[in-house]
């Protein structure tokens, strides 16, 4: 289980960048503590994080927060 939850925090963070990786490590680190009521769970909750963040943000949360930045900038120029 260690593994699949250090896979599932490089993916949700961001495999391209190492500030995703810290961020999707905080996140996976903190979520258990505030899921602590579906502790039966917690394989399926990573499963499901996991398929969410590949199906919507392929990029990870680096790509999402990089891709709002640049909207920023777009629409302020």
């Amino acid at each position: 289980m260690f593994s699949v939850k250090l896979v599932v925090m490089v993916v949700v963070g961001g495999m391209g960048s190492i500030w995703g990786a810290v961020l999707g490590s905080a996140l996976l680190t903190i979520l258990p503590q505030l899921l602590t009521v579906m502790q039966d769970y917690e394989t399926l909750a990573f499963a499901a994080i996991l398929i969410l963040v590949l199906m919507f943000a392929p990029r990870g949360l680096a790509g999402l927060v990089e891709a709002g930045f640049r909207r920023l900038r777009e629409s302020a120029s």
